[in-house]
């Protein structure tokens, strides 16, 4: 993450699962699975309802909008997806964070990866990983494998008008 090593806390690796074994799982959940025909149609069947409300490039903490903090929160369901130190008037300061970009590729090869996702460490090569829905969603009928390559950068500038 363009971070030296020597900068991390050490509790970060209580967050990082160190294994000895051929287990390839992020998480070791007893049930795991994904949406049969994906997340983005699982997420389009969801706000398919009369009673979401769904809206866009709205900021959330200008006042003079109906649809804003103070007339919404606690009084409806909100699903807030800004930055989480904004959410709480930064309580606990300016968080660092990190954005990812994605850029969509197509190889010919039905399944070029092998795996859902594959990331790479070395400093010379420009993305951190590349994921291929094909694999994650084998039944999709995807018939090239088409790969995300992601770039992050750490982001440290003000936030407010997000």
């Amino acid at each position: 993450w363009q971070t030296d090593p020597s900068e991390l806390p050490a509790s970060i690796i209580r967050r990082l699962p160190v294994r000895l074994t051929y287990d390839n799982r992020y998480f070791r959940d007893t049930w795991e699975g994904l949406p049969k025909d994906g997340y983005t149609v699982w997420m389009e069947r969801m706000i398919d309802d009369s009673r979401i409300h769904v809206t866009l490039n709205t900021d959330f903490f200008d006042e003079t909008q109906p649809l804003n903090r103070r007339n919404l929160v606690g009084k409806v369901p909100v699903v807030y997806t800004g930055p989480v130190d904004r959410y709480f008037d930064y309580e606990l300061g300016e968080l660092k964070w990190r954005t990812v970009d994605f850029t969509e590729v197509r190889y010919d090869e039905g399944d070029h990866f092998g795996c859902p996702v594959m990331n790479f460490a070395d400093s010379d090569v420009p993305t951190h990983g590349r994921s291929s829905s094909r694999t994650s969603i084998p039944n999709a009928g995807i018939p090239r494998t088409p790969r995300k390559p992601s770039c992050g950068r750490n982001t440290a500038a003000s936030r407010q008008g997000t």
